[in-house]
């Protein structure tokens, strides 16, 4: 059922122009004393940091909520918005239309806009937090349950595009994390929330149409099992679901190789800055202070003692690697590669770079060190056995899935009371996501199985 339209009020506060529900004034124009670090308010957590936005969740009167800060990174991107509508100006306007259209959505509260004479110099937006578990929590769950309440959860997916689409709505970029599921006595309901992406129109929405199902069965192709799959493709696109499934394919190799780049850029995960005269790429789960000790000519580990770096709360034993020119980069950002490919290799925490007068001097890689590893062509025929063959089988099954080929001089094993590990030994490259031929593949397994004492 549409729900009663909002009663709004326009006010300003801060050099921002706000429109925000009735009520929010007070608390909104307390907030604006915290815009400069919304990280420092009690009990505000950082969601997400990208080039293009930031997200804070945090209490704010007497509920939890989203408060999303959205860059205006070039003077392109100025000039665009003379004509175009701000991103936080368009969330808003989607989360009403997603109310008129009674769409379960997060609710929006506030809007705010900040200019320095024509030109959009700040944009936010804060939205209610939306009840309810992460689609893939709420898969584990029903699946404890049976199939059937898996299928009800694909059958209210299927429906809630129906209903953006009857509304004359669509969301090019709808995935598992942009929807939240809610029990009720009729089974699961899906709410909407990340909202920017969504098109308003029907001719704009019938332009997005295709992209937005194909962008969501790409999504269900990574969280569900083969046959919960077969079934989503179904209620999507009924008689052109091998369609569908090349599309979804085509979009995991799009995401794959913008995941690779991400490592070189600043986020909430990765960090790029310099200090100490080194221009660092790095995790931010690692210290930068670590990292510059560790690069110091006399730094630890010069003694002959291992180094040991922190890393997510924990010491991990690592080593510096120098490398000529742009190899340390690469290096860096082909682990990186590997990683989101889900193929085991030693982690790359970091890559710092040195140059005088613009010419690179001096390049290094601090690389995870694997205590006792050994190539796997080289381990001991005594060590050898069904649990060492079983591990590498299925670090090969990785890359092969990744589309890369691998020998066993490509990785490297090490035992322990765990059991073996097995990872790639260096990053290397060969081009990813193409997908190898069966005889290949075949015979890659037939040597790794007999390196590893099968």
């Amino acid at each position: 059922m549409p729900a009663d339209p909002l009663v709004l009020e326009r006010f300003r506060a801060r050099d921002l122009a706000w429109t925000a529900q009735r009520g929010m004034r007070s608390a909104l124009e307390e907030l604006c004393h915290s815009l400069s670090d919304p990280g420092a308010l009690a009990g505000a957590a950082l969601v997400k940091r990208s080039l293009t936005r930031s997200v804070w969740r945090l209490p704010l009167a007497g509920r939890t909520v989203y408060l999303k800060r959205y860059r205006v990174r070039s003077r392109r991107e100025r000039l665009k918005y003379l004509v175009a509508r701000p991103r936080a100006r368009a969330e808003w306007r989607a989360a009403l239309r997603l109310r008129e259209a009674g769409i379960e959505a997060a609710e929006p509260l506030a809007v705010a806009l900040g200019r320095r004479g024509p030109w959009l110099a700040d944009a936010w937006f804060v939205a209610g937090e939306v009840p309810g578990l992460s689609f893939r929590e709420a898969l584990a769950e029903l699946r404890a349950k049976g199939t059937e309440s898996v299928a009800a959860l694909l059958r209210e997916t299927a429906a809630l595009l129906t209903r953006l689409e009857a509304a004359g709505l669509a969301h090019p970029d709808l995935h598992g994390a942009n929807l939240l599921v809610q029990s009720g006595p009729r089974g699961p309901r899906l709410a909407l929330i990340d909202l920017h992406s969504l098109r308003l129109g029907r001719l704009r929405a019938g332009i997005a149409r295709r992209s937005a199902r194909a962008k969501l069965a790409h999504s269900l192709w990574r969280l569900l099992r083969e046959d919960e799959l077969a079934l989503a493709l179904r209620l999507l696109a009924p008689g052109r679901e091998r369609r569908l499934r090349r599309a979804a394919a085509r979009i995991e190799r799009r995401r794959l190789r913008s995941r690779t780049r991400r490592c070189l850029r600043s986020s909430s995960r990765f960090a790029h800055e310099r200090a100490g005269g080194f221009r660092v790429w790095r995790r931010r789960t690692v210290s930068l202070e670590e990292l510059l000790r560790l690069a110091a000519p006399h730094g630890e580990g010069a003694d002959g003692a291992p180094p040991r770096l922190r890393a997510g709360g924990a010491l991990h034993p690592v080593r510096v690697v120098r490398r000529r020119g742009a190899a340390a980069l690469a290096g860096y950002r082909r682990a990186f590669a590997l990683e989101v490919r889900g193929v085991p290799a030693r982690r790359v925490y970091a890559c710092l770079q040195r140059r005088f007068l613009g010419r690179l001097r001096e390049a290094l890689l601090v690389v995870e060190e694997l205590p006792g590893g050994v190539r796997l062509d080289r381990v001991a025929p005594a060590r050898r056995g069904p649990a060492l063959v079983r591990a590498a089988v299925e670090v090969a099954a990785r890359h092969h899935r990744a589309g890369l080929g691998v020998a066993p001089r490509d990785l490297l094993a090490a035992e322990s009371e765990a059991g073996w590990r097995v990872v790639r030994a260096r990053p290397g490259w060969r081009s990813p996501d193409r997908p190898l031929a069966a005889a290949r593949i075949a015979r890659e397994l037939a040597r790794i199985r007999a390196a590893a004492g099968g």
